[in-house]
C-alpha cells in the first residue's frame, strides 16, 4: 500500500467519526486510486483538506463546540437563517436550509459566528430581542410618507387619520436588518381586515384635539 492509499484509509480508520458525505467521498477516492494508481489535482487538495479538519485537536474542539450548541444558540441559528433564507439571497442559503430543515444538525463554529455574529444578523437580533415599543391591544398610527416596509399603500389609505389596533407584535420572523424591522400584525378601527407591518412603520397614536367653534 503507498502513502496515498495509507492517508485515506488512516482517516478512514481513525477515531475521528467521520460525516457521512465526507466518509463516501474518501472511499470513492480509495477506489479511483485502486484503480489509477493516482488522484487528481482537485482529489489531492480535498484530501489534504479533511486531514486537516480531521485532526485530533480539530476533533476535540469540535466536540466542546457540540457540546455547547444549547438551546439559546440553536434559537439564534433558527432566527438568523430564517432572515437569509427569507430574502433569498446568495449568503448561506445552504447553511440557512440545514438550519431549518434538518432538526440534528449542527453548525461548525466558524459556520456559526459567520451566519449569526455579522451585522446583518446582529441587527435582526437585535430587532427580534428587543422590547416591543406597542404592546399588543395598545393603539398606534401609521407613519406618513412611503410606508418603509415594503411599499404598502393599501394600509396606509386604510388607517389614515384612524387609530390602528396592534393585534401582535413578534409573531413571525424578522426579515429584514433595518432598524426597527420587528414584525406587528395591525387592525384599523372600523374594519375586519388586519395588516403586516414593521415597528419602523408606527407611532404613538395621538387623538387630535376637536377645534373649537366660534359662536
Amino acid at each position: 500500500m503507498n502513502d496515498t492509499a495509507e492517508r485515506i484509509n488512516k482517516l478512514l480508520d481513525g477515531p475521528t467519526a467521520l460525516a457521512t458525505s465526507a466518509s463516501s467521498f474518501l472511499r470513492s477516492i480509495l477506489k479511483f486510486h485502486e484503480t489509477t494508481g493516482s488522484l487528481s489535482e482537485n482529489q489531492i487538495k480535498v484530501l489534504e483538506s479533511m486531514e486537516e479538519r480531521y485532526k485530533p485537536e480539530h476533533s476535540e474542539k469540535r466536540k466542546q463546540w457540540v457540546e455547547q450548541y444549547d438551546n439559546e444558540k440553536r434559537n439564534v441559528a433558527r432566527i438568523c437563517a430564517e432572515y437569509y433564507t427569507a430574502n433569498n439571497g446568495q449568503y448561506y442559503h445552504d447553511l440557512a436550509r440545514k438550519v431549518l430543515d434538518v432538526p440534528d444538525f449542527i453548525p461548525t463554529e466558524k459556520q456559526y459566528n459567520a451566519m449569526c455574529c455579522n451585522k446583518y444578523a446582529c441587527k435582526v437580533l437585535e430587532s427580534t430581542f428587543s422590547e416591543a415599543k406597542f404592546p399588543v391591544g395598545t393603539f398606534v398610527s401609521v407613519r406618513g410618507g412611503r410606508y418603509s416596509s415594503g411599499g404598502n399603500y393599501e394600509l396606509r389609505s386604510a388607517c389614515a387619520d384612524k387609530p390602528v389596533l396592534v393585534l401582535a407584535n413578534n409573531h413571525k420572523p424578522v426579515v429584514s436588518a433595518a432598524k426597527g424591522s420587528k414584525p406587528y400584525r395591525v387592525l384599523p378601527v372600523g374594519t375586519n381586515k388586519y395588516f403586516e407591518a414593521e415597528e419602523r412603520d408606527l407611532k404613538a397614536y395621538k387623538k387630535k384635539k376637536k377645534s373649537r367653534g366660534h359662536g
